[in-house]
């Protein structure tokens, strides 16, 4: 039933790439990609929490998160960055085992479980304050964590399976691959030690984030609607 009525619309807006290739193998009409906005400029004026980790994830604490994963990369990190400090804030099935991870793997010092925040101006305050954001899903489709960090100026560590448009490797941080224990934690790594490479990262990913501020999202889409009328009155629909 979806690929049918997928088939017969002509203009399609999706909000992320992995979508937009999805669905263009259901139909051959056109697709627009509009990515999720975001109060670019409000974000700004968000004050630093005054706790200042190096590593910050808010992120439901279940198995497709990939925590576990972020979890087992730590020791290998804090070799490197002996007074290494991970805040995860969360709430999930998995929690009491990913503090049990964590303990048995010596952490205790290192890594900091908020639970649930459910007031956003602290979550972004947080990401304010923190060094780098890391994203180990294991499945997502351009999850909120890596747009709001990079508005925010922090550059993202993300998984490949998490589909994110703003998380561009090299540039605005580094794509790991899923499950890749050792190469998260050496990605890690390269940001935490190298100042001018994370604040060069962090620039750029600003800027990327910069394009999803709503106000350029209303413009663009009004564009689309703009064509689709114009299709519609030349008879294309």
């Amino acid at each position: 039933n979806e690929k049918y009525v997928i088939s017969r619309i002509r203009h399609i807006i999706v909000q992320s790439p992995y979508t937009k290739n999805l669905v263009s193998r259901m139909t051959n009409s056109k697709i627009y990609f509009i990515p999720e906005g975001i109060e670019f400029e409000k974000l700004q004026n968000i004050p630093p929490h005054n706790e200042k980790p190096d590593v910050f994830l808010p992120v439901a604490l279940i198995r497709l998160k990939g925590v576990d994963v972020l979890i087992k990369a730590l020791p290998e990190v804090i070799k490197s960055v002996p007074d290494l400090k991970v805040y995860v804030a969360g709430a999930g099935e998995e929690e009491q085992e990913l503090k049990s991870m964590a303990s048995d793997l010596g952490l205790g010092i290192h890594i900091k479980f908020l639970g649930h925040i459910s007031d956003e101006e602290e979550i972004n305050r947080y990401y304010k304050a923190c060094k780098i954001v890391v994203v180990p899903s294991r499945w997502d489709v351009d999850p909120f964590a890596p747009l709001y960090a990079a508005a925010l100026g922090k550059p993202v560590i993300v998984s490949d399976m998490c589909n994110s448009s703003v998380a561009e490797d090299g540039k605005t941080g580094f794509v790991f691959k899923s499950e890749d224990i050792e190469g998260l934690s050496s990605k890690m790594v390269k940001l935490l030690t190298d100042d001018k490479l994370r604040e060069e990262m962090g620039k750029a990913a600003m800027e990327k984030a910069r394009e999803n501020d709503w106000a350029r999202i209303a413009e663009r889409k009004v564009a689309i609607y703009r064509e689709v009328i114009a299709d519609f009155h030349q008879g294309k629909l």
